[in-house]
């Protein structure tokens, strides 16, 4: 097993969006707001989220991203950090359609693993340093009304 807090270090806040609708498809997402202060995960507040079907690096990813939450300890603060950037970026990738799909230019499915310690870091890497940018440009790209 690979320690999170032997991959990365940045902190990077997330916030996720609106809860599926009753009946709907979603999955089931933990955040690091979902521990308690002892670590333990308070599973009243874990949310669901609708992700698409039938694509292989959205079911990948965000089995990946499940797998690294409940990897985490809950008391170790730079496990958190790490959760916490995934949190941001995972965010993104399920309620932003743009920054989805210049994410899956950058990562193909078979990157996302947990077999190899290299390809965590790189996938944890390729999220952070792409959702920085994403977020950047997002301020840089400003939509401006056309006048006629």
């Amino acid at each position: 097993k690979v320690k999170l807090e032997e991959l990365i270090e940045k902190t990077i806040t997330g916030e996720w969006g609106t809860d599926v609708k009753e009946n709907d498809i979603g999955v089931k997402v933990i955040r690091t707001a979902d521990f308690n202060n002892d670590g333990t995960i308070n599973y009243d507040k874990v949310v669901n989220y609708e992700f698409p079907y039938g694509d292989i690096l959205s079911e990948k990813l965000i089995d990946w991203y499940r797998e690294m939450v409940f990897s985490a300890n809950g008391k170790d603060e730079n496990q958190l950090r790490i959760i916490n950037a995934i949190d941001k970026s995972m965010y993104l990738y399920v309620s932003d359609n743009k920054y989805k799909k210049g994410l899956k230019k950058i990562l193909s499915p078979e990157e996302v693993t947990l077999k190899d310690k290299e390809l965590i870091r790189t996938v944890l890497m390729k999220l952070i340093n792409y959702t920085n940018q994403y977020e950047k440009n997002q301020v840089l790209e400003i939509d401006t009304s056309k006048w006629i």
